[in-house]
């Protein structure tokens, strides 16, 4: 057998590595490195300045939002969540540079703290939508609200595994964690939204258009929807619930990133938007005084 074994040659049969499929190619980190460090950076100093700037304008100035839709203690809770979220972000872009040199558990509360601020602004924003009269209630529905989207924030950070970066874990015992953080998203940045437009176009047809109020901050989820549908659909394939060739797990890729790349844009991009809506009120209010 030996002799056999010396003699014997492949040369009419393919090589067995020849005969298996190929990985998939995931191109989106490489090639938009230098952008995602880019959009980080500039997402953190923004994200900070333009937060602590709403922040502080509705400190000083109250009386801007006092009675207006939204008000200030539902603006001052999501600013102070975009603070916390853009702080989140130096990190991220330090791991982009030199990857995640900050331990397991700050993995965990990074990522938590992230994720959480997004909740906690997603139920803000809804939970605001209905009218409540008495100003202290409404203030204490909003800031419990504020709690829970941090306590929903529970899975992003138990699937939190670093490694060369700070990302979500496959390990099969984190299947149930991973699966309830896609859900939670889902539910915050496209169910809940969704629900309450159809609730407000059937309150408008019968003549209840003031039931449900809706203002800019329902921005957000425009920033965060694509994300969510994103999230869903790869939770899909993971699942092998839908049957996909590389190109499509590829595009997919591109989506994740993009979207995720334009939610965090939100980050100064709101309160940016906010601010400047306050300060033309202001110059409106002195040029109407006598």
């Amino acid at each position: 057998m030996s002799n056999f074994t010396e003699n014997y040659t492949y040369e009419e049969y393919p090589y067995v590595d020849d005969l298996l499929p190929q990985p998939c190619q995931f191109t989106f980190c490489v090639s938009f490195i230098r952008s995602i460090l880019a959009l980080l950076v500039l997402a953190t100093i923004l994200g900070f300045l333009c937060s602590v700037a709403l922040g502080v304008t509705l400190a000083k100035c109250p009386h801007l939002w006092d009675r207006r839709h939204p008000g200030k203690h539902k603006l001052f809770l999501m600013s102070a969540a975009t603070t916390i979220f853009a702080t989140t972000l130096a990190f991220f872009a330090v791991e982009v540079k030199q990857g995640w040199v900050f331990g397991y558990h700050f993995c965990q509360v990074t990522r938590g703290l992230k994720h959480g601020c997004l909740f906690a602004q997603g139920l803000v924003v809804a939970g605001s939508a209905c009218p409540i009269s008495w100003d202290h209630l409404r203030s204490l529905l909003l800031a419990m609200l504020w709690i829970v989207g941090f306590l929903c924030a529970t899975p992003a950070a138990m699937i939190s595994t670093p490694g060369d970066v700070c990302a979500p874990s496959l390990k099969p015992e984190l299947h149930p964690w991973s699966l309830a953080h896609t859900l939670v998203f889902l539910a915050i940045f496209a169910i809940l939204p969704l629900v309450m437009l159809l609730a407000k176009v059937a309150l408008t047809w019968h003549g209840k258009n003031k039931c449900l109020q809706m203002d800019l901050t329902w921005l957000l989820y425009i920033f965060w929807s694509p994300y969510a549908i994103a999230l869903l659909l790869d939770k899909l394939l993971q699942e092998n619930l839908l049957t996909s060739t590389c190109h499509f797990q590829e595009c997919l890729d591109y989506f994740l990133g993009i979207s995720e790349g334009f939610g965090i844009l939100h980050c100064f991009a709101l309160p940016l938007l906010f601010l400047g809506l306050g300060l033309r009120r202001q110059r409106t209010s002195k040029a109407g005084r006598p």
